[in-house]
């Protein structure tokens, strides 16, 4: 019997997408918050923008292959900066906010127009509902989902920046049912990839995936084989869940 619906965020309750326009804003947003703390760099904002881009992928490789997620500091230390003589003493004291500041500026971010829905109609059937994400920062995700207005849902929020794993890394998946007082075979997971989330949530025993589709899957699944495992129930839209755990209830 499924008692928790937990959730990825990028991707699955968030529509998220970057483009050259945010890439760059991204990188002005860097260097004016770098500046006004002290740290100034003296880059061309494109080709600032572009070089921390391609410095952010190389931690994501390091990163995704071995399933842990670096505290905020040693991000931009060894990597995002890591070609920039700032100081290092300042930039630990600025590198959440800088973090946070990526988050927010390198992708746009919406709601998905019927997670409000979704969610309220899971809560009201009793489900304990919770998040956990793959992301560099240690409030980007509290701050979305208050502005969106949904935060109050959930009972648990799990990061990977708090934990130091990523997914599909099957701790991540353990501890939110621990924290949530479930079995894992009690959780469903509901994701926008095979590689993190049905690979991870299976890897830890949980009874059920969702996946919807969204613009970073086809990325973060590149990798994937051709017989890699689909989710149990591939979605169009997340108030396909409420339907589909009704019917299983039903028996």
């Amino acid at each position: 019997m499924i008692r928790a619906v937990i959730f990825d965020m990028g991707g699955t309750l968030e529509d998220v997408y970057w483009t050259e326009e945010t890439r760059l804003n991204n990188g002005r947003a860097v260097l004016d918050y770098l500046s006004r703390h002290g740290l100034p760099i003296d880059a061309d904002p494109a080709e600032f923008a572009v070089a921390i881009h391609s410095a952010n992928l190389a931690y994501k490789e390091f990163s995704d292959q071995h399933t842990l997620e670096l505290d905020p500091f040693s991000i931009w230390d060894q990597y995002r900066l890591r070609d920039y003589p700032v100081d290092r003493a300042k930039l630990k004291a600025v590198s959440e906010r800088l973090s946070h500041i990526w988050e927010t500026t390198f992708y746009n971010r919406s709601l998905r127009p019927d997670a409000d829905e979704t969610l309220a109609r899971l809560k009201a059937r009793g489900y304990r509902l919770g998040v956990i994400s793959n992301t560099p920062s240690l409030v980007q995700v509290h701050y979305s989902l208050r502005a969106y207005g949904i935060i109050d849902y959930f009972s648990y929020i799990g990061l990977s920046s708090l934990h130091g794993y990523k997914k599909p890394n099957p701790l991540l998946f353990e501890i939110a049912a621990a924290d949530m007082g479930v079995k894992p075979e009690e959780c469903a997971y509901v994701g926008d990839t095979v590689s993190r989330d049905v690979v991870g949530p299976r890897r830890a025993g949980y009874g059920l995936t969702f996946r919807i589709n969204s613009a970073l899957t086809k990325n973060a699944d590149r990798k994937l084989s051709a017989n890699a495992e689909e989710a149990d129930y591939p979605i169009r839209s997340l108030i396909e869940i409420d339907g589909i755990l009704a019917n299983l209830e039903k028996g």
